[in-house]
């Protein structure tokens, strides 16, 4: 299985094997023909004359061999870009920096609107990355190409000691495997029953209902985020005791203090994701390189394991216990399902806990959280929403999967934060073998790609494009959702909406997330009828969004917080807000 060290001997031994062997060549020959013995500076010497020529060499017949196979397939290469400096590296910083310190998506968006297209080719380090937001070429990737594309060795080797050899780290067969043990679990029944939605939303509801009583500002974002790990860890794990939201909030101008707080396994769970987002922006070979003395992925690793094992090996004991038990087939909660499917593979039930933990976990917090953000500045959208839930369950009604469905407004709110605030904006594929890629645009036709070329599309960027959105793109309007033109054209081209991805590999716990904000917001907007943004005064002034952005087009000229990316979607300092509640409740109690 390819690790770390592995991926690093194996990506950089063509820098040293073959350089060296040529110059180690030409040292031996001297000195057998000559009787000269080169000194090691001009063993060096020789070694750095060969590199370069030896890397040019390989890159030159690379580009020789892709444009012969696509002269021969009569097809084209895809529109490339090259920058000023060897191997790209001014490109490599601009597209870097624009992703990782920018508006989310704003340098893809930039860098196709300056070439005039929706698909670049660009080698960066001389290694070829796509960037497309061309969603004919977002449907061969995901979806009619899909056995054409993997998640590549570059995935296990980010997810390596977390998330690896989870579904979120592997490729065909095994990400098939994985699924087949998920998609039972999420099954209609078990994702309509909404036990576990109250009594977390309820627990959530009495604290953000003590912060309004006192007029403070609350980070909506860690609330979010904490009961979506409390109610994760009551599905997933059968055990109500990660109880986060007992801990204290987060006060304004104490960024981060929280963390401090944690222990055990969500100690572990945080810091595993620290050590994943260190992997994500930093030189790959860099960090790899490092793992050969120090591994910062084992400590939290370690949490996680000492809190998850003990709980799977005790759910183990319980099932030898009630074996020949007819009762014992339905599974209590998912490691028992997860027991049921996989046996006594103690590893393996931990890897599937985590990877759908983290899932669980952000998906429906990012999205929570952005609905909040976006009532909180559409004041006229709030009302229309709670006058929808209040009319079906008054103050108090505990909401149903069936009666939720007649929600048509508060489906169209969520779907347009989706569309705007996609909880994994840039996603990326990797190519497994050579292709011919079909695009959406009849200029530049189908393109020719060889193998272990990384596609990264953007997901933020296709659900913001005007040519199929219309003029207001990139404006907060739930109303398209029910609008009978616009709905149809939306069903009528699905790969135009992709929040939980698409293909083979869409999410399947897609309508658990579905359900889960619906629930929660509903009991929210039943609690408070208003939402104060107050980002200005409870966050320094970097960490609000930069002067310059006001000078920008588009929504990112109007943006109150500041949208960043790292395993998934979230809002740099997080979302502060004032909750008013409903005068009715609160003269009831």
């Amino acid at each position: 299985m390819l690790n770390s060290s592995w991926f690093f001997i194996e990506t950089l031994h063509r820098l040293f094997i073959l350089p060296t062997f040529l110059a180690g060549t030409i040292a031996v020959g001297l000195y057998i023909n000559k009787g000269l013995r080169l000194p090691t500076t001009r063993l060096i010497l020789l070694y750095l004359i060969f590199l370069p020529a030896y890397w040019t060499l390989t890159v030159q017949l690379h580009r020789w061999r892709t444009s012969r196979n696509a002269k021969r397939l009569g097809v084209k290469l895809p529109h490339t870009i090259s920058g000023k400096r060897l191997g790209n590296l001014d490109l490599l910083r601009r597209l870097l920096g624009g992703l990782l310190r920018g508006y989310i998506g704003d340098i893809v968006d930039t860098v196709l609107d300056e070439e005039g297209v929706n698909t670049i080719k660009v080698s960066l380090l001389w290694s070829d990355v796509i960037f497309t937001r061309d969603p004919e070429v977002i449907k061969f990737v995901l979806s009619t190409g899909f056995d054409n594309f993997g998640k590549g060795p570059r995935a296990k080797v980010l997810g390596e000691g977390f998330l690896e050899p989870g579904i979120f780290a592997v490729d065909n067969p095994l990400a098939k495997y994985h699924r087949g043990i998920l998609r039972p679990y999420f099954a209609r029944e078990r994702i309509t029953d909404f036990k576990h939605f109250l009594q977390y939303t309820d627990k959530m509801l009495r604290i953000l209902c003590n912060v309004a009583d006192a007029d403070e500002p609350c980070d909506i974002q860690e609330v979010f985020e904490r009961f979506t790990l409390d109610a994760a860890g009551a599905f997933l794990f059968g055990s109500p005791d990660l109880n986060t939201l007992n801990l204290p909030l987060t006060r304004a101008g104490e960024p981060g203090a929280s963390m401090g707080l944690y222990t055990g396994f969500v100690k572990g769970f945080e810091e595993a994701k620290n050590v994943l987002e260190m992997r994500r922006t930093s030189n790959i070979y860099a960090w790899t390189a490092t793992q050969f003395f120090y591994n910062p992925m084992d400590e939290p690793a370690k949490l996680v394991s000492d809190y998850a094992e003990p709980l799977i090996k005790r759910a183990m004991e319980k099932r030898r216990v009630k074996e020949g038990d007819t009762d014992a087939d339905e599974p209590e909660c998912f490691i028992d399902h997860l027991i049921l499917s996989m046996g006594h593979d103690t590893a393996g039930i931990k890897t599937q806990l985590v990877n759908v933990m983290l899932a669980a976990r952000d998906t429906t917090a990012v999205l929570l959280a952005f609905v909040v953000y976006l009532l909180s500045v559409h004041p006229e959208v709030m009302e229309k929403l709670r006058s929808e839930i209040l009319g079906a369950y008054s103050f108090e009604g505990i909401p149903t999967f069936e009666d939720m469905k007649g929600l048509k407004y508060l489906r169209a709110v969520i779907n347009e934060a989706l569309r705007l605030f996609p909880p994994v904006p840039i996603n990326s594929r990797t190519s497994l073998r050579p292709c011919v890629v079909p695009t959406n645009d009849p200029q530049d036709g189908p393109f020719y790609i060889p193998k272990n070329v990384r596609f990264v599309y953007s997901t933020i960027s296709l659900h913001r494009r005007s040519d199929f959105w219309g003029e207001d793109a990139e404006v907060f309007n739930p109303e398209r959702w029910l609008d009978p033109i616009r709905s149809r054209k939306i069903a009528s081209e699905p790969f135009n909406f992709i929040p939980f991805n698409a293909g083979p590999r869409i999410c399947v716990g897609q309508q658990f997330a579905y359900n889960q904000a619906s629930f929660v917001l509903i009991r929210l907007l039943q609690t408070f009828d208003q939402f104060t943004l107050v980002q200005d005064q409870s966050v320094s002034q970097n960490n609000l969004p930069p002067a310059e952005w006001k000078h920008s087009k588009g929504r990112k000229s109007e943006e109150k917080i500041w949208p960043q990316s790292s395993v998934t979607l979230f809002s740099k300092a997080s979302v502060w807000v004032k909750l008013r509640r409903v005068a009715d409740r609160v003269s009831k109690k």
